[in-house]
């Protein structure tokens, strides 16, 4: 069941918003920072460790506090921790109001994703702390940004935190791609290629993040780390995010963000 729900969550046709999101991309080609195709695969790279570190210690403790172990022993309901979490990435991404309105949006895409599409393979429980968060967010009182909603989300179809995490970056890569398709930078099949050569760069990025040194399905030693240890992220490329804050003053443009 669990490949059946990755092959649903990897699915393009899954409305989540992504095809209108570039990620910078087209923002960075208007500033020519981008003109080759070894510059395109420097910027995708740049932009894979950048999200490594700002975006998946959310997912990660998203994913973490929703576990059934978890949910049993913490003091906090789930829907408190995913709220503070989700306000904690909202801080994150204050500077650059682009990349917020896009984490925004695809948050609640996913939400409704899960609530209209996946509901009858989630547990009644964890089910209950969702939707205490998804009122949270239609009140106004939290965003409800992405890493936040997909960690969450994937733990509730029980899907484990190493396939997560690859598939939160997986999916990144293969917007990028789609993207640079769209803006004319590489052909559909070259970028098919690209994508596939991407994937030890994932690898890399996520064991920079020391993901190999404490393996992420050992979820035991995720939860026992301290708080100050198991969230947190920050930006490794301030070009990149100052880049993509420079989207909505584009003459012209073909994505949201």
């Amino acid at each position: 069941m669990e490949d059946w729900l990755l092959w649903m969550l990897a699915d393009s046709s899954l409305p989540t918003g992504g095809f209108v999101a570039s990620g910078g991309l087209e923002a960075a080609l208007h500033a020519s920072q981008i003109h080759s195709e070894p510059s395109l695969i420097s910027f995708i790279s740049t932009s894979l460790h950048n999200l490594a570190h700002s975006s998946i210690p959310y997912v990660r403790s998203a994913w973490s506090c929703l576990d059934s172990d978890s949910m049993q022993n913490s003091d906090t309901p789930p829907s408190e921790e995913l709220l503070r979490l989700d306000k904690l990435y909202d801080a994150l991404t204050g500077s650059n109001h682009v990349a917020r309105r896009a984490s925004i949006a695809q948050g609640s895409a996913y939400l409704t994703v899960m609530e209209r599409g996946f509901v009858d393979c989630v547990e009644d429980g964890k089910i209950k702390q969702m939707k205490l968060f998804k009122m949270k967010i239609r009140g106004g009182t939290t965003p409800g940004h992405l890493p936040i909603t997909f960690g969450a989300i994937t733990q509730c179809l029980r899907i484990s935190l190493d396939k997560t995490l690859h598939l939160y970056l997986y999916l990144h890569a293969r917007t990028l791609l789609s993207s640079a398709v769209r803006l004319n930078l590489v052909g559909p099949y070259r970028a098919q290629a690209l994508l596939l050569h991407l994937h030890s760069t994932v690898d890399k990025v996520l064991e920079n993040y020391h993901l190999s040194v404490e393996r992420p399905e050992d979820v035991d030693r995720v939860e026992g780390k301290g708080e100050e240890e198991d969230e947190g992220g920050w930006q490794t490329s301030p070009l990149l995010d100052i880049m993509q804050g420079t989207h909505d003053r584009l003459y012209t443009r073909l994505f949201n963000t």
